[in-house]
């Protein structure tokens, strides 16, 4: 029993201690495919944020995606970056886009903000949710991707 209870308390403290690491390894990485510029950054199985410029392409491409628990967030997602008040934001079909007037405000307002904090809790309409980092955003975001409203 002395056993299976030190075995336990140690897979505990292991799997504590490489969630810890990965938290704190997260990097914002970038590519570049067939006219398509995404900036991403990813925290455990599932969940991710990308930010995608295709201003090469026809409307739809161009916004920001969130993940969480392997599915694309629909609706709506709360944004809590720092430790500022909850943004709700509408995503519609999964992401942020810039077809119209309020979703280029939209999509603008996040991305200022996603390279100008340090972190951001996002949550679903479900309660899922999880906190990503925003060190390094900056540098990896394109900042002046031409969105679709620009187009018009």
């Amino acid at each position: 029993l002395m056993r299976q209870t030190m075995t336990m308390i140690l897979g505990l403290a292991l799997g504590a201690f490489s969630g810890l690491a990965h938290a704190t390894g997260e990097k914002w990485t970038s590519e570049f495919g067939q006219g398509v510029y995404v900036a991403e950054v990813k925290h455990g199985p599932g969940n991710s944020i990308s930010v995608i410029c295709g201003e090469d392409y026809g409307p739809g491409m161009t916004g920001i995606e969130f993940r969480l628990a392997g599915r694309r967030v629909k609706d709506s997602v709360f944004l809590i970056f720092d430790q500022e008040d909850p943004v709700n934001i509408w995503v519609g079909d999964g992401k942020i886009t810039t077809e119209c007037r309020a979703c280029n405000s939209n999509y603008h307002s996040v991305l200022e903000r996603l390279v100008r904090h340090d972190s951001v809790y996002v949550m679903d309409k479900e309660g899922v949710g999880t906190r990503f980092s925003l060190i390094g955003s900056s540098e990896k975001i394109d900042q002046d991707c031409k969105t679709d409203w620009a187009k018009f």
